[in-house]
């Protein structure tokens, strides 16, 4: 007679059971997702459940980066800003790039623009440093850049802040070629000693001679042409 297989037996006979394949997702701790994992969860999440109580924040989060308009404005803030900058360009492109929201980008160009403000130095002090006709100065001053510089050399000229120190210097520069101009070609006449000149320097010569102003013609033309110098005329 055969013996009879045991439980055992009958066990050992079984070809083994083969391992339950590891959930490629899940929709919470334990509870394995069906197929393969999906698009909508994201590659930092466990599971399902642990997006969806992130959801608020990561929401806020990703409107944040699609804030990102067609176009950025600069409203008030173009008037302080050269708009053809090239690094202000860039920084647009960049701004887009990254999905930066219209009002973003706006707090950006106000902080850059209050950084500038407070590197420029206080136009009302500087021009009070050049005197009581402070003002005239640097208007003559201006007249003679536009009509003796080039219109390359002029367009720099515009973006250079009103320094009282700057301004003395143009305006010596502009009168010693006043200077220049009125000494006779040739003449072995030592130079008389070079004296800065104003506007109102000149005038109250003209008054103080105005009876040679008005008879001497050679006289007349010299004041004349160092007007025109003074003021920036051709």
């Amino acid at each position: 007679m055969t013996k009879e297989k045991s439980i055992a037996d009958l066990a050992n006979e079984l070809p083994d059971t083969p391992a339950a394949p590891t959930p490629e997702w899940f929709l919470m701790d334990g509870v394995p997702g069906q197929g393969p994992r999906p698009d909508w969860l994201l590659s930092n999440f466990n599971n399902a459940a642990e997006q969806a109580k992130a959801y608020p924040s990561l929401r806020k989060t990703l409107g944040a980066q699609q804030g990102a308009p067609e176009q950025y404005e600069f409203g008030e803030l173009a008037k302080e800003l050269d708009l053809d900058n090239q690094a202000l360009k860039e920084f647009q492109i960049y701004a887009k790039e990254n999905r930066l929201s219209q009002e973003a980008f706006k707090k950006t160009m106000e902080t850059y623009v209050e950084i500038e403000r407070s590197k420029r130095p206080d136009v009302d002090k500087e021009i009070a440093k050049l005197g009581p006709n402070g003002i005239e100065k640097v208007k003559t001053v201006q007249n003679w850049a536009k009509n003796n510089l080039t219109p390359e050399s002029y367009k720099a000229f515009e973006y250079i802040p009103v320094r009282a120190e700057f301004i003395n210097m143009l305006d010596e520069v502009r009168q010693r070629g006043v200077h220049a101009q009125t000494k006779v070609p040739g003449s072995t006449e030592a130079a008389p000693e070079f004296k800065l000149r104003t506007l109102p320097e000149i005038h109250e010569e003209i008054y103080q001679n105005r009876t040679r102003y008005y008879e001497d013609a050679s006289y007349r033309t010299k004041m004349q042409q160092e007007i025109s110098q003074v003021v920036g005329e051709e």
